[in-house]
């Protein structure tokens, strides 16, 4: 299959004129819809414009859409919505061609993410989000093929990562397109990363939260370009948006937490842990170990928990109990007996580059979703030669249950020790802002509601905080999962 990759020699300098007058300074901002497992923003690549839903995604710094030659090849979903820039697109570029076969291919990169790997073509267009344009100067991937552990829409990533990161500098290695034989230039390399959205689109900052679904209200909000917030963190990481994270207390802010802790720093520690604030990723994650040590302590601080590792005598691990009685919650929890009166509250120790420290509270309903899952009862059945077992027979109906909204996964580094990532969870009790002009960047924590954007771009007025607060439900887990974005041996 022959593929055209020719763009136009040059965009029209009316074009780069209007890109740089949409990005003059003022707030603004876009809506982030909720997907069940994730957030997308719309975006528009092009001119005239062809508009995208991708994901939002603090994690990483480049900006993808889907080209339909990863529709035409199989590799991408023909539901979702694809790029052509040759002959429609007057501000699409191809700065830089290798010839292969007589065909002549733009720069070609591999990218690694949690949920698998993505080839793309590097090429140069404008690209609008929340009405401020950036000309992605060879630094606007088209997907061309992917091999995700993905279900549902994807057309793409919009990266918020941490701007001009030792990571997004780095240069990546050409990579064989599927039915072209690129042995000839694998050695090479392409001109470093110039710069994400943010930086084409001069945003000095940023900031990202979502709406916890009280009066129908599900999706989220992308402010870009928002006043300072006040005592930003100093960002730690290198390569990614990062702070200083000191352990969790259970209970009562000032417990001191059972792990992270200054005591359990190696030699040539800067950190004891890490944090990642990561809109990208469903869950908060980290260590297995650490992980099982949150629970014991959150069931021991749960009467209800404890009720059952007392009655129970399988029950020895408080962190298994914990998460037992917790799929239970359907059958204690009430339109006014919530998890923030059943649970106790956790708060995540966070601090900056220069030791400002802050502690960030989860209440019960902060740190617990609700799924879907098919109803069972049991039978008693005699195996033959063996005692009466009680078997799980379903009973074709579906039911909620709770889980924590916790995953495991293993990211330890040499200078900050294991680093923990930071979900959706923390977006909906914070808005989080990422601030690129200070040095280090910042990173900010605001306990406001999120609020809603218009079509217009610009926010709706603050409403009041409902007294239902007090009694939320737990989260409605509805899309599948999603993992963090970037490579767990990379350094922090």
């Amino acid at each position: 299959m022959k593929r055209d990759w020719d763009g136009d020699d040059k965009a029209s300098s009316a074009q780069e004129e209007g890109a740089a007058a949409a990005s003059s300074s003022g707030q603004t901002c876009s809506v982030l819809k909720n997907q069940g497992g994730h957030f997308t923003v719309g975006i528009e690549v092009g001119t005239p414009p062809q508009r995208f839903d991708v994901v939002a995604d603090t994690g990483s710094n480049a900006l993808i859409v889907s080209s339909c030659i990863c529709q035409k090849s199989g590799d991408c979903s023909t539901q979702d919505r694809c790029f052509t820039g040759t002959n429609h697109s007057s501000s699409f570029l191809i700065s830089s061609t290798t010839e292969v076969h007589g065909t002549k291919v733009p720069p070609l990169i591999s990218m690694t993410f949690g949920s698998g790997k993505i080839e793309a073509a590097v090429v140069t267009d404008i690209v609008s989000v929340a009405g401020r344009n950036g000309r992605m100067s060879e630094s606007l991937l088209l997907m061309i093929g992917r091999d995700l552990r993905i279900s549902g829409p994807f057309e793409g990533i919009l990266g918020l990562g941490l701007p001009k990161s030792d990571l997004s500098t780095a240069p990546h290695h050409l990579t064989a397109l599927a039915g072209l034989d690129a042995s000839r230039t694998k050695e090479k390399t392409i001109p470093p990363h110039r710069g994400g959205f943010l930086e084409e689109a001069k945003v000095p900052r940023f900031s990202v939260c979502f709406n916890n679904g009280g009066d129908g209200q599900e999706d989220g909000v992308l402010r870009l370009s928002q006043p300072p917030a006040q005592s930003p963190l100093g960002a730690i990481g290198k390569g990614h948006w990062a702070v200083d994270f000191g352990g969790i207390s259970v209970g009562e802010a000032s417990k001191p937490p059972s792990f992270c802790s200054q005591e359990s720093m190696q030699p040539g520690q800067q950190t004891a842990c890490a944090a990642i604030p990561d809109s990208g990723t469903t869950l908060i994650m980290g260590p297995k170990d650490q992980i099982g040590t949150l629970f014991s302590e959150l069931c021991a601080l749960w009467p209800r928990c404890m009720e059952k590792v007392k009655t129970d005598g399988n029950h020895t691990e408080l962190a298994l109990a914990f998460s037992e009685v917790l799929l239970d919650c359907g059958d204690w929890m009430t339109s006014s007996h919530g998890l923030d009166q059943e649970l106790p509250p956790m708060h995540l120790h966070v601090a900056g580059a220069d030791g400002s420290k802050r502690a960030l509270k989860l209440p019960g309903s902060g740190y617990v979703f609700e799924t879907m899952t098919d109803e069972v009862h049991y039978v008693v059945a005699h195996l033959p030669g063996m005692f009466p077992v009680k078997l799980p027979v379903g009973t074709g109906e579906k039911k909620r249950v709770c889980t924590p909204a916790f995953g495991t996964h293993p990211y330890d580094t040499k200078l900050n020790g294991p680093v923990w990532i930071f979900g959706l969870p923390l977006f909906y009790e914070y808005q989080v802002g990422y601030e690129l002009t200070s040095q280090p960047p910042g990173i900010s924590f605001t306990e406001e509601s999120c609020g809603s954007c218009r079509p217009d771009g610009q926010l709706n007025e603050p409403t009041p905080l409902s007294l239902a607060a007090e009694t939320r439900k737990p989260r409605l887990q509805r899309g599948p999962r999603r993992l963090l974005s970037f490579d767990v041996n990379e350094p922090l």
